[in-house]
């Protein structure tokens, strides 16, 4: 049954990433989503806050050491990312120290997606020895 609810949680990422992924891209990138309280639009302002969460969540050093290591072989797109995001962080979410939230999750993939893998964990993954 425990697998069948994380199954369920990964859809609902999924599903959450192609929303956020779909308002980004109408409305023009990562900061078209608006940040004000008055929104009238409270959707956009859910996602808002998910993507905000999300941004503190990559510049917390714990869930880097978490994420960082197994994205070097993940394939390039956001589905894909939060595939093999969602699995990472479910442990965390269930201790508490992070969101149980689709949308964050979702979030936490799409930074990673369009920041980019080596940007976001620079300092988290050993260097490559250059005489390989």
């Amino acid at each position: 049954m425990q697998n069948a609810k994380a199954a369920q949680f990964e859809q609902e990422v999924l599903n959450s990433l192609q929303s956020m992924e779909l308002e980004l891209a109408l409305r023009g990138g990562m900061n078209a989503l608006p940040e004000q309280p008055d929104d009238t639009n409270p959707k956009r302002a859910e996602q808002q806050s998910a993507l905000n969460e999300a941004v503190s969540l990559v510049k917390r050093r714990d869930v880097l050491e978490r994420i960082c290591p197994g994205l070097q072989s993940v394939a390039g797109d956001a589905q894909a990312l939060a595939k093999w995001i969602t699995p990472v962080l479910l442990p965390m979410a269930i201790a508490g120290t992070v969101p149980m939230s689709p949308l964050v999750f979702a979030g936490v993939a799409v930074l990673f997606f369009r920041v980019g893998v080596a940007t976001l964990c620079k300092g988290c993954i050993p260097a490559k020895d250059k005489s390989d």
